[in-house]
């Protein structure tokens, strides 16, 4: 529902269901990858590096969010 609405430009409705069900299912990796691309689309790329850097080893082989935080880092300046 959640990257339906980010689709449709309907960022606040977006945020709203990803922050819930995150809060709901804390170990659910694709509310925070939808949540990261939400932030990305809005040019924020320090949330989408903060979102994604714990994810990062224990999911190597989710290729959608090692994109998107390697895209993040090299926005933000996190370099190494």
């Amino acid at each position: 529902l959640a990257e339906a609405y980010r689709k449709l430009g309907m960022i606040d409705d977006a945020l709203k269901v990803l922050k819930e069900g995150i809060k709901r299912n804390p170990s659910y990796v694709l509310g925070y990858v939808v949540l990261a691309q939400v932030y990305a689309d809005q040019h924020q790329w320090e949330r989408v590096y903060e979102t994604l850097l714990p994810l990062t080893d224990n999911n190597k082989d989710n290729i959608a969010l090692q994109k998107l935080y390697a895209r993040a880092c090299l926005e933000s300046g996190e370099l190494e």
